[in-house]
């Protein structure tokens, strides 16, 4: 039999509900902090929302390209508008309504990741973080500033926004006709075959958490090969 020639466009969830935040302890390099992105967190963040969005005339908070917003020489125009927040278990997930262009770039695949902006000045600090040589302020975000669609993240783990097999971030995978096989990925995690979502959650954390570390040791071992360098 001959094989199947399939042309299959990327898809979206019906329902418009994505996931925008992975949760773990994910390393910001420029902030100079460890975020921790837990249940505290995505709760805190979703209830502030909801005091925000229940204010008269809500539009909705802005979604754009690569955080051109936040450059005042760069265009603020809206790829989506981010309508509403949940915390799904233990992933931060938000309902969007699309701009014409932004529809168009993630169905196109232009974009495939969310970026989040968080407020510095709403974060909780929890402690530190050794990283490297350095021990890194570890801090809980509280409050979304926006949002952003990229293809380069800092906190890395999240789901593509469109897939190329058509299931797409925030979507069940019992409502696709043929869910991935996770039984190899399982034996990877060193998981048994039949291991839940939440123990390989759980697995896959403690990997973030240990490559957030070697990024670490990474840069301050190039910082004393240059000093060496120049001694």
């Amino acid at each position: 039999m001959n094989p199947l020639i399939l042309n299959r466009e990327a898809t979206l969830p019906a329902d418009s509900w994505y996931e925008i935040e992975t949760p773990g302890e994910h390393l910001n390099r420029a902030a100079g902090v460890v975020q921790l992105c837990d249940a505290a967190s995505f709760d805190s963040i979703v209830n502030r929302f909801a005091a925000q969005a229940a204010k008269p005339n809500f539009a909705g908070v802005l979604i754009d390209a690569d955080h051109f917003s936040l450059n005042p020489d760069k265009s603020t125009e809206a790829t989506g508008w981010l309508l509403e927040l949940r915390n799904r278990d233990g992933h931060l997930e938000g309902r969007i309504d699309w701009s014409d262009t932004g529809a168009i770039a993630v169905k196109g695949k232009r974009f495939k990741f969310f970026s989040t902006v968080y407020d510095p000045a709403t974060v909780q600090k929890v402690g530190t973080r050794k990283v490297g040589h350095r021990d890194l302020p570890l801090v809980r975000p509280l409050a979304l500033d926006r949002l952003a669609l990229t293809n380069d993240p800092n906190n890395k783990g999240g789901k593509p926004i469109s897939n190329r097999n058509g299931i797409s971030a925030g979507a069940d995978e019992d409502e696709t006709e043929n869910p991935p096989k996770m039984k190899n990925i399982m034996k990877l995690l060193g998981l048994a075959e039949d291991a839940s979502e939440a123990s390989a959650t759980e697995a896959i954390q403690k990997i973030q958490n240990r490559a957030t570390g070697a990024e670490g040791d990474l840069v301050t071992l190039k910082t004393e090969h240059s000093t060496l360098l120049e001694a």
